[in-house]
């Protein structure tokens, strides 16, 4: 979960701050919710709570189709706004941490002297 939120904020930041830098390209982030995906082939239960969630959440959770919903409603949906963070088909507010301009400037620098090492 840790790795997962890490990777959200790291994506969420990384489109305001291409919004910011290159307002000529729509940059979207979103997220398609939780989705139940041959993914889940690879996790073997290990005990007996996890052997029941294994049965019951296919029931409650979304389809390949439903989460990909808020992937095709940003596709083709006019007059959203660059920079902003969709799911459920709809603009999301973001976490406080999310909204740092400084953090997003910071992060989006380290990428690039990232790219520029492995370039060179």
């Amino acid at each position: 979960a840790v790795v997962s939120t890490q990777s959200g904020h790291y994506g969420r930041d990384h489109s305001k701050e291409l919004a910011i830098k290159h307002p000529e390209i729509q940059s979207l982030s979103l997220h398609p919710g939780l989705c139940y995906t041959s993914l889940a082939r690879y996790v073997k239960p290990q005990s007996f709570i996890l052997s029941i969630l294994g049965r019951v959440l296919p029931l409650i959770i979304r389809t390949p189709a439903e989460g990909a919903q808020t992937h095709v409603y940003c596709c083709v949906e006019d007059g959203l706004e660059s920079g902003q963070y969709y799911g459920d088909c709809k603009k999301n507010a973001l976490e406080d941490v999310a909204c740092n301009s400084n953090i997003q400037k910071k992060l989006w620098e380290f990428s690039e002297d990232l790219i520029l090492q492995k370039a060179s």
